[in-house]
């Protein structure tokens, strides 16, 4: 017999009370229906639906949608919340046969964030699969803008960038301090390479910035953010500052240091 699979990361997504509500509302009528639909064939499928709440240090398992409302109530920070659906099968076999689904939010570790979905019967995996990926594009943050490929290349470029700037300008200060032949190259590509190794230690640092500032996955419990996005805003908009003002001071002095070479 075929066995149908389907998993994907989440990422992108702020969940609430009302899109927990209406996720896991969805599982737990999945789940009743599976049910149902199984005693009227007379076959053995006891579907059931778990949930898993990890908060301010403490987990809890739960079968019910009400229990785990009140705990994400109650809670001051989220790290997880796993959905799932076990039947008889799955339970007895380890997840090798039978239908069952599993949906992990981790806040903590965006990239153990994943929904799987596997089954016998491939109707039951694509009518779950979409269900649950309809309610999970409702939940879409704007952070998601903020974390792509795009934005570790523009880093990378521009750390790269303001490091030759800032080598170039040190070397000229450092120079007419060296007695040797060819002080400028040589202070310059000392000064780069050390540069380099420190940048290589900062990329790790500006990433759980980057985290931090504009998490993949994030809980938002009772309406509030735990980081609000004013102060994201803030931060944002004094790095860029920053950022722009040191960037165009070295491009203002590599002019001046090419305008020199040129005259003589």
């Amino acid at each position: 017999m075929s066995y149908f699979y389907r998993s994907k990361n989440i990422s992108g997504v702020s969940i609430n009370e009302d899109s927990l509500i209406s996720l896991s509302t969805a599982i737990v009528e999945r789940c009743v229906k599976m049910n149902e639909q199984a005693q009227k064939e007379s076959r053995e499928v006891c579907a059931q639906c778990v949930f898993f709440i990890l908060f301010d240090g403490k987990g809890y398992k739960v079968d019910s949608i009400g229990e785990l409302v009140k705990y994400f109530r109650q809670a001051t920070r989220i790290d997880q919340i796993i959905f799932t659906i076990e039947t008889y099968q799955s339970r007895q076999s380890n997840r090798m046969n039978g239908s069952w689904m599993e949906l992990r939010i981790d806040e903590r570790n965006s990239n153990s964030s994943t929904m799987i979905v596997a089954s016998e019967d491939n109707e039951w995996v694509d009518s779950l699969w979409i269900t649950i990926q309809d309610l999970l594009n409702k939940c879409k943050n704007k952070f998601r803008f903020f974390r792509t490929a795009w934005t570790m290349l523009s880093i990378q470029i521009s750390g790269v960038t303001v490091g030759f700037l800032l080598s170039l300008w040190t070397a000229s200060k450092l120079a007419p301090k060296l007695s040797i032949d060819g002080a400028f190259a040589l202070s310059f590509i000392c000064i780069f390479i050390l540069f380099s190794n420190l940048w290589s230690f900062a990329i790790p640092l500006i990433i759980k910035l980057i985290d931090f500032l504009f998490p993949s996955v994030k809980f938002v419990i009772n309406g509030k953010n735990y980081f609000h996005w004013s102060v994201q805003a803030i931060i944002g908009a004094i790095a860029s500052a920053v950022i722009l003002y040191f960037i165009s001071s070295m491009l203002l002095f590599a002019l001046e240091m090419l305008n020199s070479i040129i005259k003589k």
